[in-house]
Order: C-alpha cells, then sequence, then structure tokens
C-alpha cells in the first residue's frame, strides 16, 4: 500500500518537477543525436527532452519552425556525415514544405518522405508523457505520421 501510494505522489509531483527544470534549463526546441538501425548510423532530429511543448500560437510555432531547421542544419553539417531522419505525428505539410526549402539550397542531399505507422503502444506512450509532463491530454492521428530520410548523394 506504502508503494503505491509512493508511486501516485510521485507521478503527481512529475508535472511540477518537469515545469521547474523545463524553466531553469535553456530553450532548444530541438536535438540532434545519432542512432544506430540495422547496423547503420543515423543523425535524427527530435524534440528536445527538456522542453515544454504547451499550446501553439503564432509565435511559438514560429520559434519551434526556426529551432527546426537550425537542429537540421547541425545535423547536416556534422561530421562524420551520416544520413539524417526525423519522424513525428506534429510533421504537417508546412514542416515538409519548411525541410523542401533546406534542402533547395543544398544540391548534395535529396529526401524521401515516408508515411508511416505509428504502434498503438507508442500512441498511447506519447498520451501518457503529455498527460504527465504537462497536465493535459492531446489527442492523435488515428496511426499516421510522417518520416523524412535525408541521404547525402555520392560525389
Amino acid at each position: 500500500m506504502a508503494y503505491v501510494v509512493f508511486v501516485l505522489v510521485c507521478l503527481a509531483l512529475y508535472c511540477p518537477f518537469f515545469t521547474l527544470i523545463a524553466l531553469v534549463t535553456p530553450w532548444k526546441g530541438f536535438a540532434v543525436f545519432s542512432v544506430k538501425h540495422r547496423h547503420r548510423q543515423y543523425r535524427a532530429v527530435h524534440l528536445a527532452l527538456l522542453d515544454r511543448v504547451g499550446t501553439m500560437n503564432r509565435r511559438r510555432a514560429r520559434r519551434y519552425h526556426q529551432a527546426f531547421v537550425q537542429a537540421l542544419e547541425e545535423a547536416l553539417t556534422s561530421r562524420p556525415v551520416r544520413p539524417v531522419f526525423f519522424r513525428s505525428h506534429l510533421m504537417r505539410p508546412a514542416q515538409v514544405a519548411l525541410v523542401c526549402q533546406v534542402l533547395s539550397h543544398r544540391a548534395e542531399y535529396r529526401c524521401r518522405i515516408v508515411p508511416v505507422t505509428l504502434p498503438r503502444w507508442e500512441r498511447t506512450a506519447i498520451v501518457a508523457q503529455m498527460l504527465l509532463q504537462e497536465w493535459r491530454f492531446v489527442r492523435l492521428p488515428p496511426a499516421h505520421a510522417v518520416m523524412v530520410v535525408i541521404h547525402r548523394l555520392p560525389q
């Protein structure tokens, strides 16, 4: 019984502690990290772990777009050169157009946009994470997301 109470108290305090950590740490928006998949190394662009998403207005959306472009540029210019990917249930046509706009200045890269199906466990985990971190319920699209893979063309 004491363990259950302890777990419930920890879960209830997760959001305030996460909010405090998000206020103390500098805002990044997106992070770039390395991922190994099927014996290949990739660079992945994903939302920064310690940043709250919250509700979007025009100013915040512009800030996230700028952070996304900056993270994408960082992933494309980092050494050693590796394919870059990002996958998101939040990817809308505006973000895909933004990626195409960034890549239009770089003739040595090509990209492939692939619709993917999010597994049920991943959708459940996203909803649970938002409930714990921000105390808000988010609805996800039924099962679709977009994955963009960017490869550097051989020279």
